[in-house]
């Protein structure tokens, strides 16, 4: 149904992905997701966190708005398939 990824460095943590297979969206899953990661970052010591999302991607910002997460910042021609923007997000402190 669904994955999401997180690196750890000191009290930051990097979600590096969050996936729902199409079938499966609009079920909350993702937002399940996001929640037992924040959880269990904080666990782990993180007091930060940070992610890149697809400029068009406004479904997925719309959730990371939901869970507290702010724009910080763009990265021009971050996605290599067709050098979209992403934007930098952050929810801090959690």
């Amino acid at each position: 149904m669904g994955y999401i990824g997180m690196w750890v460095i000191f009290d930051e943590g990097h979600i590096t992905n969050l996936a729902v297979h199409p079938d499966f969206r609009r079920r909350g899953i993702g937002a399940l997701l996001l929640s037992e990661l924040t959880a269990e970052a904080r666990a782990r010591g993180v007091s930060h966190l940070t992610l890149e999302v697809r400029q068009s991607n406004l479904g997925a910002q719309l959730l990371y708005a939901k869970h507290g997460f702010v724009t910080r910042g763009v990265r021009r021609h971050y996605y290599r398939d067709n050098n979209e923007d992403a934007l930098i997000m952050w929810k801090s402190p959690l």
